[in-house]
Order: structure tokens, then C-alpha cells, then sequence
């Protein structure tokens, strides 16, 4: 008679390797992806979009976000509504005055002389212009108001990809897209 000796070996339980587990995650991370969807309501909905309020005398919106400068021209936000700068176009004299306003869009912001530039590409190649300042009285070594030199108005124009508004105030920079021409 003879007798076997069988060395136990684990046996696989089906569905227990890497692809099993890599199901398992899938289907929890969309139950939970359903269950963030629909909400504490048990329901999804979309908010309902509504109409933008009018602007009020001043250019302001019902969130107080301005859409026009003092000088009825184009806006441009520096950092997060800090400050702003007005771009104002004069067909006539064909030049470019830039104004540097409060967080409000309301007043007029004295800086540095040499504290306001425009960086922007002209055929590919990034070139940097710096704005003269147009002092009103009473702003010693500090203009509120800069004019795009003539030499650089056709480059402005004619940009492409990016321009910026480049200013300093009161030791910290701040950057803002021009608007388009």
C-alpha cells in the first residue's frame, strides 16, 4: 500500500487580482461620482442662468464690477480688481492715453513716472514699450495718465497673441491683458 503526502498549496479564489481591484475602484469612484452630481436634493439640476443687470449711470453692473472707465474707454483689470487702467483711444489726435483708476474704476491713481509699460509681440518677437507719463498738476515725479508713444501705435495695433499692461504701484506689479484693437 501505498500512501501520497499532498503539500497544501492556497488555492486562488477567483477575482481577487489586480484587475478585480482595479474594477472595484472604478465602479466606487463613479457611485460617488453620482452621488456628488445629484446633490443632497436627489435630483440634478443646472442653475438657471439670468439676464445680466443693466448698468447703472456709471458704468457699474448690480455686482459693482465697472464696464467702462471715466473717460468712456475700455477697461483693463490689474490683478485680481486691485486697480484698473483705461484705454482710451482718440481717433483724432491718433494717440492712446492710458489712465490708472482705484479698484472702482473711479479715480484717477498717481504712480511713477517710469512705472507703467506695455509688453507685448510684434512678429513673434516680445518687445517692451514704455508709456509716457502726462502728469496733471499737483503729480510731482507721478502721472495718473500715460500716452502710448506714435512710434509704437502701429505695433500696438497690430499685435499678435498677447499684450499687457505692466504697472507698478506702490512697490508691487501688477499685469493686466490690453484689449483688443
Amino acid at each position: 500500500m501505498r500512501f501520497t503526502i499532498n503539500y497544501w498549496q492556497p488555492v486562488k479564489r477567483p477575482g481577487r487580482g489586480p484587475l478585480f481591484c482595479l474594477f472595484v475602484g472604478l465602479v466606487v469612484s463613479l457611485i460617488l461620482l453620482g452621488i456628488g452630481t445629484l446633490g443632497c436634493s436627489g435630483s440634478a439640476s443646472v442653475p438657471e442662468k439670468t439676464a445680466p443687470a443693466p448698468n447703472d449711470e456709471h458704468g457699474h453692473d448690480e455686482h459693482g464690477h465697472p464696464t467702462e472707465g471715466p473717460h468712456h474707454g475700455q477697461l483693463i483689470e490689474l490683478g485680481d480688481e486691485a486697480y484698473h487702467g483705461e484705454w482710451v483711444p482718440d481717433a483724432a489726435s491718433k494717440t492712446v492715453s492710458i489712465y490708472i483708476l482705484d479698484r472702482h474704476a473711479e479715480k484717477e491713481v498717481p504712480i511713477g513716472n517710469d512705472a507703467a509699460v506695455i509688453n507685448l509681440f510684434v512678429d513673434g518677437v516680445p518687445r517692451q514699450i514704455q508709456l509716457i507719463p502726462q502728469p496733471s498738476p499737483g503729480e510731482a515725479d507721478q502721472a495718473s495718465r500715460f500716452e502710448l508713444p506714435r512710434t509704437a501705435q502701429q505695433a500696438v495695433d497690430g499685435k499678435e497673441g498677447r499684450g499687457e499692461l505692466r504697472v507698478m504701484i506702490q512697490g508691487k506689479s501688477y499685469r493686466g491683458l490690453l484689449p483688443k484693437p
